[in-house]
């Protein structure tokens, strides 16, 4: 009787600790940042720009920075004369991630003189520590081809009627969900773009070490789901979001609706933002790779 009456006291100071260490990990920030903008930056764009920068800002504040160096050692010889170039090259990442907007962030905006609009924007969020235990993922934008160096897009602008494709490889198995939003102006919803329309309620099935190549019937020719995206663009320039969610654990994607329109169902961004708030806090082992779009007229 002892014996099972000190397991269950370890057992429930174990779960406690965890508990403990959990909420550790997460905190909640308020930051507000400020950035100027030539006018040939569009106001979406820009706003875009700044909301992540000042998310970003808040998990430092939060975990801090981790700076990583390298160096490059390049020697060669050039009509009987030698030559060395050594370069230090150094990259600043945050401890972190922003995992939940609490309430809605609140803008201003004004001139600062030499052609520069100043924007500022205060945010309140819950942030997490990294979790050092999650897999390396390798994700990247194709347009117009499904070339990984040739297609990529660097800048992450596209053009109306452009192939959009999206390569993804992980070290681990587990299961993806991809979703395209408009988070400002009007119209602003959610797209389901994996799993494919005419699939399950749970998350496309990764297996580890493999190349995949989303929305590309050629490279995907055994997947009878597969759909192809052209880009559209309802202004002069849109600006949406791009989200990659991998799990190494079964989910099952947010709750939508068909759209006749553009055979994607989609669904409210509030709703999507809702569900991914809860994934990410119910699986600390969920990560979430976003990607902020500029579509332009063609």
């Amino acid at each position: 009787m002892n014996r099972t009456i000190t397991t269950l006291l370890l057992a429930t100071i174990a779960t406690l600790a965890t508990t403990a260490q959990n909420k550790k990990r997460e905190q909640v920030r308020s930051v507000t940042y400020t950035m100027a903008f030539p006018d040939d930056v569009s106001p979406q764009r820009a706003m875009s720009i700044l909301l992540e920068q000042a998310q970003i800002e808040a998990v430092a504040q939060a975990f801090g920075t981790v700076v990583t160096m390298s160096t490059e050692l390049t020697e060669g010889n050039v009509g009987g004369k030698s030559y060395g170039d050594f370069c230090v090259k150094s990259t600043s990442d945050v401890r972190g991630e922003w995992i939940e907007t609490i309430g809605k962030p609140e803008w201003t905006r004004a001139r600062n003189g030499n052609r520069l609009t100043e924007y500022t924007v205060r945010i309140k969020g819950r942030v997490r520590e990294w979790n050092t235990e999650t897999a390396e993922l390798d994700v990247l934008l194709l347009r117009n081809g499904v070339d990984t160096l040739l297609n990529k897009s660097r800048d992450l602008i596209f053009y109306s009627k452009d192939d959009f494709y999206l390569y993804f490889r992980s070290p681990q198995s587990g299961f993806l969900a991809i979703y395209a939003t408009k988070e400002l102006g009007e119209g602003r919803m959610a797209q389901r773009l994996l799993p494919y329309p005419g699939q399950t309620s749970e998350a496309y099935t990764i297996q580890a070490d493999r190349d995949y190549y989303f929305f590309s019937k050629e490279k995907s020719w055994l997947d009878r789901n597969v759909v192809s995206l052209k880009m559209d663009c309802e202004g002069d320039e849109d600006v949406n979001k791009v989200y990659v969610i991998f799990s190494p654990t079964p989910f099952i994607k947010a709750a939508d609706a068909a759209n006749d329109l553009t055979n994607l169902n989609h669904l409210s961004l509030p709703d999507f933002h809702r569900w991914l708030s809860n994934r990410r806090r119910k699986d600390p082992y969920t990560q979430v790779r976003s990607f902020a779009i500029t579509i332009k007229k063609g």
